[in-house]
């Protein structure tokens, strides 16, 4: 019998309706792109002497905040162990369709998007989603707690570069909440026109994927799409909206999506370190950007939008900005002061550029209530173009909606 799930002869109906290879300029094309590393740490070095461990750490910051992906070799997962994994991924997915979806318990076999009203909307794609309290097997149960264990390392090392030694995601994120997820998209005939995963940010704090070397997955790198090129030997590392919302816009949960190959299928392993539905996700700095949520909140707003779209509408992150309007008008007032100020604050070197942005992206914020800020607002962002981000900034304030285009696109979760 087919192990692959009836993908053509369910959504024929979609082929039917959409025109392929359509132009649209509301569907983003799957066209080439470049394909890059994403940057690459030795977590060996934490191991090794103080001012080693101390980079380390800063380039792992550094890349969250820059990228919000990165990846890590020397991680304490051994190659045998990933291959088992692997072995054992193969041998589930390779069983007979009618098995996988009448044997696995309800909700823990996905295939492609039941919501889907367009190709565009499909994701190509079969999936096992695993609770970590219900993992048994012998192959998976020693990668599923070391892959934990370096997730709770890595949240406490991003923790820590913000100056937070917090114990939070120890006690909220438990083997209860978080989960692994096996995924196989099998090779489809017009990959130009559909995603193996459509594009999304991950609703988590942290995302640790082990991947093929057949490729596929994309990321969004200042405003273009580039392909991740293949490491045998190292994990990928990506943060998610709730470590995005709770860092106070820091690090960055970034879009990205996988895209199908016309001959070969690809297998992926993915853990999900996630609170519990009652945890409530605040910023761990002041002037907060995010107003207190909890992940059934955020969950709940997530299945609005598929119910109505068909897909998350918005990015969830913009449904929690903040409502203190009040406290924050007065901030962004005496925040963008005169142009001057802004000038002495970037020139000078007295206000950190991080600090300046973070202010910047408030002040877009307070934009919406209160109109009469704008010039202000234009004419800062304007004088600080000779600085990459801020040409970032001056491109998204032109944006009708006013807000910084990562609150936009497509999200699942």
């Amino acid at each position: 019998m087919d192990p692959d799930p009836p993908l053509h002869e369910t959504y024929k109906a979609l082929f039917a309706n959409t025109k392929i290879s359509s132009t649209d300029d509301d569907d983003r094309r799957l066209v080439t792109v470049e394909e890059r590393e994403l940057p690459l740490i030795d977590l060996s070095r934490l191991s090794l002497n103080e001012a080693e461990q101390k980079q380390c750490k800063e380039e792992i910051a550094r890349a969250g905040h820059e990228w919000g992906f990165f990846q890590v070799i020397n991680h304490g997962i051994s190659m045998e162990l990933l291959e088992k994994l692997r072995e054992e991924q193969v041998r589930v997915f390779k069983q007979p369709f009618r098995n996988k979806f009448l044997n696995f318990s309800d909700g823990s076999y996905r295939w492609g998007t039941p919501t889907a009203t367009s190709l565009r909307q499909l994701s190509w794609s079969e999936a096992f989603h695993i609770p970590m309290t219900d993992i048994s097997s012998s192959s998976m149960e020693p990668f599923a707690t070391k892959v934990a264990s370096l997730a709770q390392k890595l949240a406490e090392i991003l923790a820590d570069k913000l100056g937070h030694n917090s114990t939070f995601f120890q006690q909220s994120c438990l083997p209860s909440s978080c989960y692994l997820r096996l995924n196989r998209y099998p090779p489809c005939l017009i990959p130009s026109d559909i995603y193996g995963l459509m594009p999304h940010t991950d609703s988590d704090f942290l995302t640790i994927l082990n991947q093929d070397q057949v490729g596929g997955l994309q990321l969004v790198k200042d405003g273009k799409w580039i392909a991740v090129k293949p490491n045998p030997e190292a994990l990928i590392i990506n943060i998610g909206d709730f470590f995005q919302a709770w860092s106070n816009g820091f690090y960055n949960s970034v879009e990205h999506c996988v895209v199908t190959h016309p001959t070969k299928e690809r297998f992926s392993a993915a853990y999900f370190l996630c609170p519990s539905y009652e945890t409530v996700i605040e910023s761990c700095s002041q002037p907060s950007v995010y107003s207190k949520f909890s992940f059934r909140e955020y969950k709940q707003k997530v299945q609005e939008d598929v119910q109505r779209y068909g897909y998350k509408n918005t990015h969830q992150k913009v449904c929690f900005q903040t409502s203190s309007r009040p406290k924050l008008k007065a901030s962004c007032t005496e925040t963008c002061g005169t142009e001057q100020e802004w000038l002495l604050w970037n020139e000078g070197g007295n206000f950190p550029i991080d600090e300046l942005l973070r202010w910047v992206h408030i002040a877009l914020l307070c934009v919406q209530d209160d109109p009469a800020l704008r010039p202000a607002v234009s004419s800062a962002i304007l004088l600080l173009r000779t600085n990459s981000a801020a040409r970032f900034l001056h491109m998204i304030y032109l944006q009708p909606s006013g807000l910084p285009s990562s609150f936009s696109g497509n999200t699942c979760i």
